[in-house]
């Protein structure tokens, strides 16, 4: 007769244990450490590259050209004022010409930069002679008179 136990139960072998079967080391930390501080290094590379330097280097030419201001030098500060450099009393103030003998003290930190400079680099106005505008605005009232008068 047929042994019902040998067909449900087979018999298990011991084997000896190979190193496909044993078990994988989970990663260590230092594993993900050392991308994760290369990242961090590139990430300061680039911000230094792309920001730092060019600041840098931009202070230094203002810096020098706040050095080299002479009288007569036609000057823009930060709030858009337009004049001459009059006088240079001290290493703080500086005394400009705005027009018809008016005087005003700046600080040489509210100095944008040489007019030259700062008016050359503008883009032009949009709506500045692109409409058929007349060139002269004075003829603009003198139209206005002549309107008035035949009125």
């Amino acid at each position: 007769m047929v042994n019902l136990y040998a067909l449900v139960v087979s018999t298990a072998y011991a084997q000896a244990p190979t190193l496909e079967d044993a078990p994988v080391a989970a990663p260590s930390s230092a594993d993900f450490l050392i991308p994760n501080l290369l990242l961090i290094v590139a990430l300061i590379g680039i911000f230094v590259l792309m920001v730092y330097l060019p600041q840098k280097r931009r202070n230094k030419e203002h810096s020098e050209m706040l050095d080299h201001l002479r009288k007569g030098d036609k000057i823009v500060t930060t709030g858009g004022m337009v004049g001459k450099v009059a006088k240079t009393p001290g290493d703080i103030e500086i005394l400009i010409e705005t027009g018809d003998g008016n005087k005003v003290t700046i600080l040489r930190a509210a100095i944008t930069g040489k007019y030259d400079d700062v008016i050359g680099n503008q883009p032009p106005l949009a709506n500045e002679n692109s409409r058929g505008q007349k060139e002269n605005p004075e003829n603009d009232d003198k139209d206005a008179d002549k309107n008035e008068k035949e009125a």
